[in-house]
């Protein structure tokens, strides 16, 4: 088993578990008897957050080549995947708050403000270190360029 599946299985267990968090809190809140109506704004929001959890999960897939260390991987991808959780935890309301659009426009900047920098982080990093980046032939080699 190399790093980079020992880091990969770490942090896509708690993106895994970020994914089921949202998909019970939906559950959760359409189960409620008094919520009657569910609205647009917060299970659009769990959409979201789903599709960029699905992307981050294939890019960190795709930067298999260019992953550090492993201390400095787990570190890192820790890092991003409990902001992704806390993120996903702030979708939907617990049980005591039953208005829908009210428990969004109080914690939409949390939790979509909490991912958004995530993927940002992630994203600029397979850009500058793509194959024809040509910061993978410095000094340092390729496994340093990602995490500076």
């Amino acid at each position: 088993m190399d790093n980079f599946e020992i880091a990969f299985s770490l942090v896509m267990l708690v993106l895994g578990l970020a994914i089921v968090d949202v998909l019970a809190g939906l559950v959760r809140t359409l189960r409620r008897p008094d919520i009657r109506t569910v609205g647009w704004l917060t299970p659009l929001l769990g959409v979201a957050v789903i599709c960029d959890l699905t992307t981050f999960w294939g890019m960190i897939a795709s930067m298999r080549n260019i992953m550090p260390s492993l201390y400095q991987s787990l570190s890192i991808g820790m890092l991003l995947c409990s902001v992704y959780y806390v993120a996903a935890g702030m979708v939907f309301p617990p049980d005591d708050t039953t208005e829908l659009n009210r428990h969004y426009f109080a914690y939409r900047r949390a939790s979509s403000g909490s991912f958004s920098p995530a993927t940002c982080r992630c994203s600029s990093t397979r850009c500058r270190c793509g194959p024809r980046s040509p910061r993978r032939s410095t000094a340092l080699g390729s496994r340093w360029c990602c995490w500076r």
